[in-house]
């Protein structure tokens, strides 16, 4: 009777371990499901060549930066949602050396971008996200990227970490220099190419890759990717250009921050 009343637990406990095993085999199975109904796409590529200002203000866009591109040009503000305004990054711009500054992007983003465009080798790419927002379709692109700032220890001065702390850049020291980084929130507004593409005064020394990526569910794969409309802005200006240079993804090169 004992060894029955035993084996009887025996098999309860085992048939709650199997139920326990059961939801956790189902939830873990309808969570792959839902993880694989979406899916990224390429929207669109461009090589970046050069950044500064529009000659004159762009009506909405006063603020703005302005990337030009091979293809098209690109109007950058920062996010609503960002803590640096457009306005603080036109203030960093303007009272820091610009040979000390670059933006990047953050390297946990390559794989992304390297699998958007897989038989292709982009060596210094930059990823952005088509918003989703139904008024933004196929006007605003969206990045998180870095502000970094280096400068060699000898010739960092007192006033210099007095600005950078005042806008808030997390600093590091290594052996050699300061080096220094400010998460920014931005947003790409397209825009036609510059007029004066040909006459740039300064370049990025590397030209970045531009991928645009939309994340999309799967079942409307076929016909969104195929009928995703670019909307630039239709205005024709030139762009006095900024010696500030757009690397690309952080690097084992780039501060480690």
């Amino acid at each position: 009777m004992k060894n029955y009343q035993r084996l009887m637990m025996i098999l309860s406990l085992l048939g709650i371990g199997l139920s326990g095993c059961a939801t956790t085999l189902l939830t873990v199975a309808v969570h792959e499901q839902k993880h694989d109904r979406k899916s990224n796409e390429l929207v669109m590529r461009d090589q970046l060549i050069a950044i500064g200002r529009a000659s004159q203000p762009i009506s909405g866009y006063e603020d703005a930066l302005v990337i030009a591109g091979e293809k098209y040009s690109y109007l950058v503000t920062s996010d609503q949602k960002s803590k640096i305004t457009t306005q603080n990054l036109n203030q960093i711009l303007q009272q820091f050396d610009l040979q000390n500054l670059s933006l990047y992007q953050a390297g946990w983003d390559t794989n992304l971008a390297l699998g958007l465009v897989r038989n292709e080798n982009p060596k210094n790419p930059i990823l952005f996200e088509m918003k989703k927002e139904r008024e933004t379709q196929g006007k605003n692109m969206h990045a998180n990227i870095y502000l970094v700032y280096r400068k060699s220890l000898q010739h960092v001065k007192p006033q210099d970490q007095a600005k950078l702390k005042q806008f808030d850049f997390e600093c590091v020291k290594s052996k050699v220099e300061l080096q220094c980084k400010l998460d920014i929130a931005v947003d790409l507004r397209l825009a036609q190419q510059v007029a004066n593409k040909n006459q740039l005064q300064h370049r990025f020394k590397q030209p970045v890759d531009l991928v645009v990526y939309q994340t999309i569910e799967k079942s409307k794969v076929a016909q969104t990717a195929k009928n995703i409309a670019l909307y630039p802005l239709a205005i024709t200006f030139d762009i006095v250009t900024s010696p500030l240079q757009l690397i690309g993804f952080l690097t084992w090169k780039t501060p480690s921050i």
